[in-house]
C-alpha cells in the first residue's frame, strides 16, 4: 500500500490494472477485457499473466491511498514509480506557434495511448502548432509517446469517433 498526496491517475507498471479492493487481494488471471478498450467492445487480452497485476486507489481529504498486488515483489526494496502527471510540456491551447524546447531532460509522464489516427498526447507535444524547434533534449520513461507532433482533435476525424473503435492501426 502506498500513500501520496494528488490526484488519483497512476502506473504502477507496463501491465498493471485497474481492479477493485477484493480483486488486489484475490486477483484472477483476465484473458479478455471490455474495460481496456474504447468503444465497450470486448478484445482478448494478448498477455494475460500480466493482468494478475492489479491496483486500486481511494482519495479523501488526506491524500490518496494506492493498493498495489506486486505478486511476491517486496516494493520496499525494489524501484517503484507511480506517474501521475499526463505530460511535461504541452500547451492546453492550440496554435502557439515558433517555440524552441532545447537542452530540458523531461521524464516519467503517464501518457496515454491513441491510435494514429487520433490525436496522441505525448510527454512534449505542440498542440496543433508550427515552427517549432526541438532539439538537444533528454526525453524518456513515458508510458505511450514521448513527442507528440501529429493531429489534434477537434475535427473528429479518427476511429473512435466514426466506428467506436480503438485499433492502433489506420484504416484503409
Amino acid at each position: 500500500m502506498f500513500t501520496g498526496r494528488g490526484g488519483h491517475r497512476q502506473n504502477l507498471g507496463a501491465a498493471s490494472f485497474q481492479a477493485s479492493l477484493e480483486e488486489i487481494f484475490e486477483p484472477v488471471k483476465r484473458y479478455a477485457s471490455r474495460l481496456e478498450t474504447w468503444g465497450g467492445r470486448w478484445e482478448e487480452i494478448l498477455r494475460p499473466e500480466n493482468t494478475i497485476y492489479q491496483w486500486f486507489c481511494e482519495t479523501d481529504g488526506n491524500g490518496t491511498t494506492i493498493y498495489a498486488n506486486f505478486q511476491g515483489a517486496d516494493p520496499n526494496a525494489e524501484e517503484v514509480e507511480i506517474n501521475v502527471r499526463k505530460f511535461c510540456f504541452f500547451p492546453e491551447k492550440t496554435g502557439l506557434n515558433y517555440i524552441t524546447v532545447r537542452g530540458f531532460e523531461m521524464m516519467h509522464a503517464a501518457t496515454s495511448w491513441a491510435p494514429p489516427t487520433a490525436m496522441q498526447e505525448g510527454l512534449l507535444g505542440q498542440n496543433w502548432a508550427k515552427g517549432w524547434i526541438i532539439e538537444d533534449n533528454d526525453i524518456h520513461d513515458s508510458k505511450c509517446s514521448g513527442i507528440s507532433i501529429g493531429k489534434e482533435g477537434s475535427t473528429g476525424d479518427n476511429e473512435f469517433t466514426k466506428y467506436h473503435r480503438k485499433p492502433g492501426y489506420p484504416r484503409k
